[in-house]
């Protein structure tokens, strides 16, 4: 006997899912570039604040939401995209779907009404393609070494790669014997996007990265690998002479740990841009599938698992690219995209474009890790001043806790641990 369809059950089925990327993948295989990525909400579009009640996106106020609420479908399509043809594709799937159907109880002569569900629980954005941050047209003066900051590549033979920004200083994570005598003068690395320390035919050995005033800041760049489809992050790293030049200070947003911690619907989040300098936004929801156009070249990529991040104020601009997002006073994620252009938006969201797109800040140490050769596990620097508070249990907010004293004294003026 057929189960009565339930939109709460239905989004929980990984049959549902693989639906899902299989209508995506076949019309990109098919040449059909109008459905750009789409991702489920967990909440409805709310906002986390203090307290028990949550801030809708009509400024009207309501109990947090349940894990169990419902997640509505967003799907970013193009503005001349014909939606219906999109429902029809669906149809056909869950017609065709022997496993769907048998997981959901369903007979093949009532899988008719999944889509009617479906439509009813999804919100359309129609937008233009979310694009690689172009060029910055303008730049904030900066210090050379210090989150924030003005960075750029350049070669001989390709010239300068687009203006972005240091997300982070990184360093090689303490061990618990280095913890209690670390050294003097550890390695130290620059974070941000690959499109940015490295150009896509760029020769690694001949790039030179710079920053504010031009200054040669290092030629040894270490980056994750993009390709056609399933990327997770856009990351490189630049190896710092001298580590103890850099200022890990986080003008403006208030991070006291270094740890990472997930993403996650409705979490308020903060970023410091080399273009646009400290600004506020929500993470809207995690975008399972989504096509990035390349920043300079024609083509572009495959993201699986990114955040959509979205303000009612400008968030980001070009240049911003590499941003360090801080959420809950602890790193999140690290922007890379935006949807500059938006048609149509839902009525209830009330942010306004452009959108930025910003891989985990998790996915991007696991990726140097796992995939850049000779890089050990890194975290990310803070100055020694900041007042550390984590709330992640078995973390040690005190880095310096365990140093000799003697040796503590030595190190007074390296500036950052």
């Amino acid at each position: 006997m057929s189960a009565r369809l339930n939109w709460n059950d239905l989004v929980k089925k990984k049959t549902f899912g693989n639906v899902l990327e299989r209508v995506w993948c076949s019309r990109l295989d098919e040449g059909e570039s109008d459905w750009h990525a789409y991702g489920q909400s967990w909440y409805d579009g709310r906002v986390e604040e203090d307290g028990d009640m949550e801030e809708s996106y009509d400024g009207g106020k309501r109990k947090k939401a349940k894990t169990e609420d419902p997640k509505r479908l967003l799907l970013f399509v193009d503005p001349e995209c014909d939606v219906s043809d999109l429902w029809k594709s669906f149809t056909r799937e869950f017609a065709r779907d022997k496993e769907f159907r048998e997981e959901c109880k369903l007979t093949k002569d009532r899988v008719d009404r999944c889509v009617p569900l479906l439509m009813e629980n999804t919100d359309v954005v129609r937008i233009e393609h979310f694009q690689q941050l172009q060029p910055g047209t303008s730049y904030r003066s900066s210090t050379l070494l210090r989150p924030g900051a003005r960075v750029f590549s350049t070669s001989a033979r390709i010239g300068d790669s687009t203006n972005g920004t240091i997300g982070a200083f990184l360093r090689p994570k303490p061990t618990p014997e280095t913890r209690k005598r670390p050294p003097l003068r550890s390695r130290a690395w620059l974070l941000s996007n690959k499109h940015i320390l490295l150009q896509q035919n760029q020769n690694v050995q001949e790039v030179e990265v710079r920053g504010a005033g031009n200054t040669l800041i290092s030629r040894q760049v270490d980056f994750v690998g993009l390709e056609a489809r399933e990327n997770q992050v856009d990351a490189a790293i630049a190896e710092v002479a001298d580590p103890r030049e850099i200022e890990a200070f986080y003008d403006g947003i208030p991070i006291n740990c270094p740890d990472p911690i997930s993403p996650r619907p409705g979490m308020r989040v903060q970023k410091l841009g080399n273009a646009t300098g400290v600004t506020e936004g929500t993470i809207i929801c995690q975008v399972k599938n989504v096509f990035v156009a390349d920043a300079r070249k024609g083509g572009g990529f495959l993201f699986k698992d990114q955040w959509l991040i979205g303000s009612s104020s400008t968030f980001m601009a070009n240049g911003d690219s590499g941003s360090l997002v801080v959420g809950e006073n602890h790193p999140v994620a690290l922007l890379f995209a935006m949807a500059e252009t938006v048609h149509e938006l839902p009525k209830k969201m009330r942010f306004i474009p452009p959108f930025g797109l910003a891989c985990s800040i998790q996915q991007v140490l696991h990726a140097l890790r796992d995939q850049v050769d000779g890089t050990p596990e890194l975290e990310i620097m803070l100055d020694r001043s900041i007042k550390r508070k984590c709330r992640i249990p078995g973390h040690f907010s005190d880095p310096q806790q365990d140093i000799p004293q003697e040796d503590a004294e030595d190190d007074e003026d390296e500036g950052a641990d």
